[in-house]
Formats: C-alpha cells, sequence, structure tokens
C-alpha cells in the first residue's frame, strides 16, 4: 500500500465533502452536514486522524449525529484506518459499500476521440435539467427530491466557482449519461457516472469519463475514483489502477450513489 499517495487523496475528499454543506469536528471525525436535504446520503462524516480507540470517538460521532438531526454515516480509506471497520462491526453498524479505489495519473492516460458529449455551465438551466434525469434513472437508489435539489444546488456552486465539473451525452437529443469531477486539493474525484437504462452498453459513460478528463489532464496530474460494482473494467480501459478500498458504513436502511 503507498500510504502517502492515498493520504494525497485526503484534501480532495474533504473539498467536495464541504461543498454547500457545513463542517463540524468531532474527534478524530470531520461531519458534514446538509442543512437543505435530509436524504441519508447528504451528510456524512471522514476520519480526518487516527484514533488509539476508536469507540469513543465513534459514540461521539453518533450523538452529533442525532443532535444535527440526520442518519449515521462514515465514508473512508480502509488502508488508512485498518481498525475502524471492525470497530464498527462490532458496534453494529452496517457496511454499505466497499469498493475498489482507483487512480489515474496524466502520464498513463490515452485521449480518445471525442464522442457525443459537452460539459456543462453553471447557467445552463436545459443541460443542468438532463444531468438531473440521469442522475435520478442511473442509479438504484436515486435522490428524493429535497436531495436532488440539494445536489443541483451544489453542483451550480461548484460549476461557477470551477471546484467541479460535469458532462453530458446526449443520443438522439436525449439526456443519456452524464458524470462529475470533484476537484480539490491536487486532485480530482470522478463520481457519479451513471447512464440511463435505455441508453447502456453503447460506450457512453467511457465518452463521460474521458471528455472529463480530457479537461481535467490540461492541468492536472492524477485523478481518483471510487468504482461501482461491476465498473471496473471500464476505468482499466481508461488507465485507472487499484489502490485501496473506499468503505462506507451507516445505519440500517441509508444507501450511496452520489455526492
Amino acid at each position: 500500500m503507498n500510504r502517502a499517495l492515498l493520504q494525497r487523496l485526503v484534501p480532495n475528499t474533504l473539498t467536495a465533502a464541504t461543498e454547500g454543506r457545513q463542517r463540524a469536528d468531532v474527534g478524530p471525525f470531520a461531519l458534514f452536514v446538509s442543512s437543505a436535504s435530509d436524504d441519508p446520503i447528504q451528510s456524512f462524516a471522514v476520519p480526518v486522524a487516527p484514533a488509539p480507540d476508536w469507540r469513543p470517538a465513534v459514540i461521539e460521532l453518533q450523538r452529533a449525529f442525532e443532535a444535527a438531526g440526520r442518519r449515521f454515516r462514515i465514508e473512508f480509506f480502509r488502508e488508512l484506518h485498518p481498525a475502524l471497520s471492525p470497530t464498527l462491526y462490532a458496534m453494529g453498524y452496517e457496511r454499505e459499500m466497499e469498493a475498489p479505489l482507483m487512480i489515474l495519473h496524466r502520464d498513463a492516460y490515452r485521449p480518445a476521440p471525442d464522442g457525443p458529449v459537452r460539459l456543462l455551465a453553471a447557467e445552463d438551466e436545459a443541460a443542468l435539467d438532463g444531468l438531473m434525469l440521469v442522475q435520478h434513472e442511473a442509479f438504484d437508489q436515486p435522490l428524493d427530491a429535497a436531495g436532488e435539489a440539494d445536489f443541483r444546488a451544489r453542483l451550480r456552486q461548484g460549476l461557477a466557482r470551477g471546484s467541479r465539473r460535469a458532462a453530458l451525452a446526449r443520443l438522439d437529443g436525449a439526456p443519456a449519461a452524464s458524470g462529475l469531477l470533484l476537484i480539490g486539493g491536487d486532485t480530482a474525484e470522478l463520481a457519479a457516472v451513471g447512464t440511463r437504462p435505455a441508453f447502456r452498453r453503447r460506450g457512453l459513460a467511457q465518452a463521460v469519463c474521458r471528455r472529463l478528463l480530457d479537461a481535467y489532464f490540461a492541468g492536472g496530474d492524477l485523478a481518483w475514483l471510487s468504482a461501482a460494482a461491476g465498473a471496473e473494467p471500464l476505468y482499466a480501459k481508461l488507465g485507472f489502477r487499484p489502490v485501496g478500498t473506499q468503505l462506507n458504513f451507516g445505519s440500517a436502511g441509508t444507501g450511496s450513489h452520489s455526492k
């Protein structure tokens, strides 16, 4: 394991989490709370420091979630905090996601011809409508109405600031696939890549990823992602390689798909 490489990704996760959320430091955790939506995936905590004993820290964090009126949720890289997941299991929390953590250096990326994809601007409401349609239909556990409004507001804000990029593929004029880049620190996370069911298996997700990576690697040099189930071969084609594991834990009934 390259611990220094994984540590390099942490500022990116914190920057993306801060967008449109309130941050509170709770022991070794940073807690990010969305005031606009109580959708479980919109508020979460990230470990930012080691702990000699995770149990009291998790208990304190649980109380902070309850005080904020949000459900417990933690996202982290297993290799940076190997003792945290056994503690969470022992305390009765549920693992919601375990996904390969993959990285791509600019010098390992091979561009390809452009597909039917364009980058979005913050003021392009029609394109944002299309992206939100894709996001709603592409994932097994879509956001609720308040969560979608929160997601859209943070996306628009990030596009205006340059901390996010978004791409939308259309096929025969219909929104078909989309994805995001969350930019912060000196890395960028490729996230929320999805295709509407009627348009799958046509290479559109790969085209979306390439459009975003082409734009990012014009200046940046390291991108990363946590691969959804079955998506690892797609990202391997782009040059991504596994370096660790992303884990999400929560209380019963929570889910995950986007940021």
